[in-house]
């Protein structure tokens, strides 16, 4: 994020507290949806393993993943299509800016919710290394695109919400091909 905002201040100051509020408001569903669902199940997935059952952690990461994806596939519409709404609401005039920031970050809500499952998937199986290289991997990803499109000869602001999302898609395409 620290990246991103300086990004966007070479593009105009006014960038950077638009890229600044579309993040926030994408970070909300993340929270309430990835985050507490993946904290939720992290200690019966672990049981699950510590049992013996790697077929139940398989079949309760799998509901698990189902569950987030018909929560988050909701949170993505809604944000998507009431960004301008949501964007009123928090700047009292509305921000064009903001709200196609907003809609290019509400499909990030997806693969950033799936992340925090796959994630504790790994850790339940004492497995800390494979999401943080997989992380350094697609942070790197982030950074070369971000820079790349964010040039005002290619997508400009809106390059960096782009980054993030062809990172987050790419970093959940990884994690699911390494813990099938």
């Amino acid at each position: 994020n620290i990246v991103d905002i300086n990004l966007a201040s070479r593009i105009s100051v006014a960038s950077i507290g638009a890229y600044s509020y579309a993040y926030i408001i994408h970070s909300v569903p993340i929270t309430l949806i990835g985050v507490a669902l993946s904290t939720a199940a992290y200690p019966r997935l672990t049981e699950r393993l510590a049992k013996g059952r790697p077929d139940l952690f398989k079949k309760d990461v799998e509901k698990l993943l189902r569950l987030v994806i018909w929560f988050a596939l909701p949170a993505v519409t809604v944000t998507f299509l009431m960004r301008g709404y949501l964007v009123r609401i928090i700047v009292r005039d509305g921000n064009a800016q903001i709200a196609a920031l907003l809609g290019v970050f509400a499909w990030v809500i997806l693969f950033r919710s799936l992340y925090h499952v796959l994630s504790r998937a790994f850790y339940a199986q004492q497995d800390t290394r494979t999401p943080l290289l997989v992380s350094v991997g697609t942070v790197s990803l982030t950074i070369g695109l971000a820079v790349w499109w964010s040039q005002p000869a290619n997508f400009g602001l809106i390059g960096l919400p782009l980054s993030q999302l062809m990172a987050s898609i790419v970093e959940t395409i990884i994690l699911v091909t390494i813990l099938q």
